[in-house]
């Protein structure tokens, strides 16, 4: 089936449409599902466009099976539900779809009035969902799956949810593992509390894969891989390895360069004035509003102060300035540099319009990207109204965390973190960061 353009839904229901191609199909302007598929195997959809359509883009149906459904190379652009949906029931499954190369965007227009809408959404097992553009998931993650699979190497630019999500409220296919790996996550998490990569909590009666693997994933959110305490709990063997969290303008380089070669080397931060290059303090605010206000202070004395967006100061010597960090409202975010942002800061959540202080269950983040040699140590200066809380990170997975009020706290390289989060203990806690001291060094034992 090829060459034609559609304005209703296109169905392949049965045998007979086994072993089927289509390729260089048009569908779109339709009040309904764009695509949909059951009781078939072995079908091939290729560079099809599917665009406008009221329900879901691709579905494969959970009232019938299908088997080695391919997704190859199409595009689909603009969703009231799903981008592609395969759902699963009793008796129903859809082994060994593979969703290769295609672009899905502009997905979940309806706003969930039912559930959460995805870009892709699989409850099948063993499907391989690979190097695919996912752009704007506007009301859930941009790739949900609920069993046994692997999702390598695509990229996903805007999700209200997750960028990628596990739910294991689905069986686990026969392989029993999951493997998320090679992928780049821009801009996920839009809606709070998700981060770029999350293992979600595990239902009850749930039957979740034996094994899951999240490995060498470029992320860009503050909030990385989120691994629910449940799969310890449950002993199943969760590695999480080689991630790495960089600037939104490099995640989107390195995309522009998978997609359509080399580009150029990384984008070039704005300098610093010339005094200000060695073992100094650089401060941008990157996003709109006084929701973050920032002073440098030297002997007690305020130096420089930053509350608006898109800004950037410097101070001489990082030994020699306080940072002053206060929460304030209307929702900016702030990010703090040392010699072209090895050290980042940022503050994120809402406050009461007056509040100078991180409330309840807001955070503050302190981001340690360390070049090979780079050993650092840090103290934070809290005053604190009640208890905070501590955590730090490794590859975005908790390795401990203290119970703080009203101190100073420091930690070392000993500690293995590369990233720490500040919260507060409990509704009625304030926080605020009155003093940062860093201190970056080299020490050559780390070069291999």
């Amino acid at each position: 089936m090829e060459n034609l353009v559609l304005t209703s839904t296109l169905r392949l229901e049965g045998a007979e449409w086994n072993n089927t191609l289509v390729r260089n199909v048009t569908i779109r302007d339709v009040n309904g599902d764009g695509l949909m598929l059951r009781n078939v195997s072995n079908v091939r959809i290729e560079n099809v466009t599917i665009e406008d359509v009221s329900g879901t883009g691709i579905k494969l149906s959970k009232t019938g099976s299908t088997s080695n459904v391919e997704i190859v190379n199409s595009r689909i652009d603009g969703t009231g539900r799903d981008g592609i949906n395969s759902g699963e029931a009793a008796g129903v499954d859809h082994v060994g779809l593979k969703i290769i190369g295609n672009t899905i965007a502009n997905t979940g227009l309806d706003g969930g009035s039912s559930g959460l809408l995805h870009g892709i959404y699989l409850q099948g097992s063993e499907f391989l969902v690979e190097d695919n553009t996912l752009i704007n998931s506007h009301d859930g993650n941009g790739i949900s799956v609920r069993s046994s699979g692997i999702v390598r190497g695509n990229h996903i630019d805007g999700a209200f949810k997750s960028g990628i999500a596990y739910y294991a409220d689905h069986p686990a296919g026969t392989s029993n593992r999951l493997v998320i790996e090679d992928n780049i996550v821009v801009d996920a998490g839009l809606g709070g509390a998700r981060g770029d990569i999350n293992l979600l909590n595990l239902p009850s009666g749930s039957d979740p894969v034996d094994s899951i693997i999240v490995r060498n994933n470029t992320l860009s959110g503050e909030k990385g891989v989120i691994i629910d305490s449940g799969y310890a709990a449950r002993n199943i063997a969760t590695t999480s390895s080689g991630n790495i969290v960089v600037s939104e303008a490099e995640a989107r380089r390195l995309m522009d360069q998978d997609e359509n070669g080399p580009v150029g080397p990384s984008p070039v931060e704005t300098p610093l004035p010339v005094e200000a290059q060695e073992g100094s303090v650089g401060l941008e605010l990157n996003a709109a509003g006084t929701r973050t206000n920032v002073e440098m202070l030297r002997d007690d004395a305020v130096v420089q102060t930053a509350s608006a967006a898109r800004q950037k100061l410097a101070a001489v010597n990082l030994d020699d300035i306080d940072l002053r960090i206060t929460a304030t409202k209307n929702g900016a975010a702030a990010s703090v540099g040392i010699d072209s942002g090895h050290l980042g800061v940022a503050s994120s959540g809402e406050t009461t319009a007056n509040s100078s202080l991180i409330i309840g269950s807001e955070t503050m983040v302190f981001d340690f990207s360390k070049q090979p040699g780079d050993v650092v140590d840090v103290t934070l200066d809290l005053l604190a109204q009640g208890t905070a809380v501590l955590t730090g990170y490794r590859d975005g997975v908790a390795i401990g965390s203290q119970t703080v009020r009203g101190t100073s706290v420091s930690f070392s390289d000993a500690d293995g973190f590369d990233r720490l989060v500040l919260s507060a203990g409990s509704g009625s806690t304030g926080i605020s960061v009155t003093g940062l001291d860093a201190e970056y060094r080299y020490d050559d034992s780390y070069l291999i």
